[in-house]
């Protein structure tokens, strides 16, 4: 019957998504890993990123603003969509029914700074300090009982670091969360 057919494809999903995790886990703990710098167009990898979870933004009615503007940098295009779509999903998977993600993306002389703010359930304090660790028990289901691996946002502090990079996450519990991306200028 249908439902159990959901029910297998929802576990492979999860399987699978668990599978890949921990091969980027792997991937990211390598000395080894080189990084491709090449000049993108930052909003095409995050609208194309944003395309790719449209399936589940009409299933939960979510909008994403993303600023519109065309900014050229130099980015691993492979690494910085992994990490586009590990902030992306969380964004998603933690906000509301019928909620708003708001991207912006800032460049200057020094840095670029994309920010990705949420306005769903946020992040407790008792967990805030263990976000980026990996195998930690801050893993959470999403809002409409989306499962966690728990290594998103490892996976994605070390892609962003191996930038050169920093992360930090701003947070109040029940008001959403913005992550701040900040890219210096190779």
């Amino acid at each position: 019957n249908q439902n159990h057919l959901n029910s297998i494809i929802s576990n492979c999903n999860v399987s699978l998504n668990l599978m890949e995790d921990l091969l980027s886990y792997i991937q990211t703990d390598s000395e080894h890993m080189k990084i491709n710098l090449t000049p993108i167009i930052v909003e095409d990898y995050i609208n194309s990123v944003v395309e790719s979870f449209s399936f589940l933004l009409s299933e939960k009615n979510i909008i994403i603003d993303v600023s519109n503007s065309k900014t050229n940098f130099n980015l691993d295009p492979l690494r910085f969509n992994q990490i586009l779509t590990n902030i992306i999903s969380n964004a998603i998977k933690f906000s509301y029914k019928n909620g708003r993600i708001f991207i912006s993306v800032v460049s200057d002389e020094n840095n670029l700074t994309i920010q990705i703010s949420d306005e769903g359930i946020g992040i407790p304090d008792s967990i805030t300090d263990e976000i980026f660790d990996p195998f930690t028990s801050s893993g959470r289901s999403g809002t409409s009982g989306e499962k966690s691996t728990g290594l998103g946002l490892s996976i994605t502090k070390r892609l962003v670091e191996f930038h050169n990079g920093e992360i930090s996450i701003f947070s109040n519990e029940s008001n959403g969360a913005t992550v701040k991306l900040v890219f210096p200028i190779n």
